[in-house]
């Protein structure tokens, strides 16, 4: 029997991945799955948007479900309906960041890119309810996720909303996944809230990151009473050996990362590239194109020529108008995404930026506004120790 020194590094790789899913699988099958309330507390955006919240250091954490209620008031006579902007009660979340035991940032993203990775995980929007045809009374009974159409003057509104942060890439996929039975190093959740300002903007104005829209004064409008609720899925009593807990080390040396930036300098019927950084396996891209104008976006597609996958010798691996990606991303969410998003899936062939070279998402606008922009967020996994060499993923 050849032993690890004697087996080629390709052979040395099968081995360690045999053994990572042979592993992976005990703890799934003898684990014991938990979700445990770890905080829960009350924010008034106005006075505190920002706090910081320690995960406990117990099992193999899966990832973190945040439940968020709050209350938007529409206090003035004379002011207008508020109407929900296309994401909604995604952006009460405006930043999330989640730093790991080695002060390394996995999350760093916004509410809305969040909730749409929720939703691609799920195969439809997050924890929505599809009716069946039961006499019954199957359907959409309980308030998950909601948030009123509209707010009228005088009038106030709840918000329920609910964030899968995940650690993990799935319930049975332990891959980023992290074992915090430790005692010499922390973990870090942070999280901002919308304020008022953020979450309820004019008609005119830019709605991407707002939760509400109005077209009269906004300015006595409050979002009060955020009662936030984080629970820490992770596996416990997990399988034994003489030398400890059995683990799946290759999953535990691979993070999961999602990250999210901003970029501009988009101009009108030339390609504009959005660069994948080096080291890893590129899952998904989600795009929110910042297009609008006096608070409105053009009709969907119509300010796009085509968005393409690119490789460094300029050759598109894939390359279609919005609407055929549009049609694509309809069979991994069975509906449209919000205006203006798209969703580039590479979940089947993720972009592996070590063996491929560059890489880059091509979007060639046929329209551009003032002051438009690209809100990109990825989907990635990293291996650990690759992490020193990588560059920095791109930003204006």
């Amino acid at each position: 029997m050849q032993t690890s020194q004697q087996m080629s590094p390709a052979k040395q790789a099968a081995s360690l991945q045999q053994a990572n899913l042979a592993a992976r699988q005990m703890v799934i099958r003898q684990g014991f799955p938990m979700l445990q309330s770890i905080y829960s507390n009350v924010f008034q955006p106005a006075t505190q948007p920002q706090f910081q919240l320690a995960p406990q250091n117990v099992g193999l954490i899966k990832g973190f479900l945040i439940k968020l209620t709050a209350t938007v008031t529409n206090p003035n006579a004379g002011s207008s309906t508020l109407s929900l902007t296309p994401m909604g009660p995604a952006n009460l979340i405006q930043r999330l960041i989640f730093t790991d035991l080695q002060n390394y940032q996995r999350i760093n993203t916004s509410g809305w890119h969040l909730a749409m990775l929720d939703s691609v995980r799920q195969g439809r929007p997050f924890l929505s309810s599809t009716a069946s045809d039961s006499p019954m009374g199957f359907g959409s009974n309980w308030a998950v996720i909601k948030a009123p159409a509209t707010i009228a003057a005088n009038n106030t509104g709840t918000i329920n909303m609910y964030y899968w942060v995940p650690l993990a890439y799935s319930d049975t996929d332990t891959t980023g996944a992290i074992y915090a039975n430790v005692v010499n190093a922390t973990m870090n959740l942070q999280i901002t809230l919308a304020t008022a300002a953020q979450a309820v903007v004019a008609n005119t104005a830019d709605p991407s990151l707002a939760i509400y829209q109005g077209a009269g004064a906004v300015a006595g409008v409050t979002l009060t009473n955020v009662n936030v609720q984080v629970y820490q899925s992770y596996i416990d009593q997990l399988p034994m050996s003489q030398n400890g807990p059995i683990l799946p080390s290759v999953d535990l040396n691979t993070m999961y990362e999602i990250k999210d930036t901003a970029l501009s300098a988009i101009v009108q019927a030339q390609d504009f590239y959005v660069p994948y950084s080096n080291f890893r396996h590129f899952l998904s891209t989600s795009v929110l194109f910042d297009n609008q104008t006096g608070g409105a976006y053009p009709t969907p597609g119509s300010d796009v020529n085509f968005f393409s996958l690119r490789s460094a010798n300029a050759t598109d691996l894939r390359k279609a108008d919005p609407y055929t990606w549009a049609a694509m991303t309809r069979r991994k969410l069975q509906t449209d995404t919000p205006v203006p998003l798209y969703y580039f899936d590479t979940r089947d062939k993720p972009i592996y930026t070590t063996q491929t070279g560059n890489m880059a998402l091509v979007m060639n606008a046929s329209t551009v506004n003032a002051n438009a922009a690209l809100l990109v967020g990825w989907e990635m996994l990293a291996n650990v120790s690759n992490l020193l060499n990588a560059s920095s993923l791109s930003a204006s």
